[in-house]
């Protein structure tokens, strides 16, 4: 699984989906520079992690769950 680069910082503070067909839900924070949240990328909601420092957004989990 490739990392997202697709999510932005959006005044709601939480990453938003920038295309059809992805969601995001369930945001909380981790510490002050990584947000939690699951996005729904190919038709299953898994969690990802989103660094502010970085501003890119990586999978929680080796592998996707089905």
């Amino acid at each position: 699984m490739q990392a997202m680069d697709h999510f932005r910082i959006a005044t709601s503070k939480a990453p938003q989906p920038t295309h059809l067909g992805s969601g995001v839900s369930y945001v909380s924070w981790l510490d002050d520079d990584k947000l939690l949240f699951l996005a729904e990328t190919s038709g299953w909601r898994n969690p990802w992690v989103y660094r502010l420092s970085l501003r890119n957004a990586n999978p929680a989990l080796k592998a996707p769950i089905h």
